[in-house]
């Protein structure tokens, strides 16, 4: 598979159901991150509800369709670099749909630390965990227990934790057996 590959399917793929439960929490404006924003489906939901955005992928391909796709304008910032290397802004928002799994374990602590640290009181926190069952934990990705992704959020109220576990299917149609929690988190 190549990120070609999975951009083109990703233009036919309806907005992730989270964002839709996330949309009453939102606060009124700010700075709101989209990591691994891929093709920008999620930057413009975030530009639509009023947010200054800057999207972040490490794959100059996704970038330039973001650009493409959204055109210059003064509320968004595009950047090409791995988002482990983002020195984070106090932000409102971090929108993170099943991207940060690919962290490295090692790297994952401080990273963290990053978003949770940027987040300012009653920003919100909007993506997924990898939980420890997955078949991707095999491509050693980060991945954790339930207790362990409920300490990440300890500043946070949490909005929405889902912990799913199921056999599915990637954007790609390849058979997976998933385990992921998917958050929506609000920073005291």
């Amino acid at each position: 598979m190549s990120w070609s590959d999975y951009y083109a399917a990703s233009q036919s793929k309806p907005l992730h159901p989270i964002l839709e439960l996330a949309e009453p929490h939102l606060p009124q404006d700010g700075l709101a991150y989209d990591l691994g924003c891929g093709i920008g489906d999620s930057t413009r939901w975030l530009l639509d509800h009023g947010f200054q955005v800057i999207a972040v992928d490490a794959e100059q391909e996704a970038c330039d369709q973001v650009r493409g796709r959204l055109g210059e304008r003064p509320e968004l910032a595009v950047l090409q670099q791995p988002m482990e290397s983002l020195e984070f802004k106090p932000c409102t928002v971090v929108l993170a749909l099943f991207c940060v799994f690919f962290i490295e374990p090692d790297r994952f602590p401080s990273f963290w630390e990053h978003i949770t640290g940027a987040i300012e009181p009653g920003g919100v926190f909007i993506g997924q965990i990898l939980g420890v069952r997955d078949e991707w934990t095999a491509r050693g990705y980060s991945a954790f227990e339930r207790e362990e992704v409920q300490r990440m959020f300890s500043g946070f109220d949490l909005i929405e934790f889902d912990e799913v576990e199921k056999d599915g299917y990637t954007l790609m149609g390849d058979a997976k057996h998933w385990h992921v929690f998917h958050i929506i988190a609000k920073k005291r």
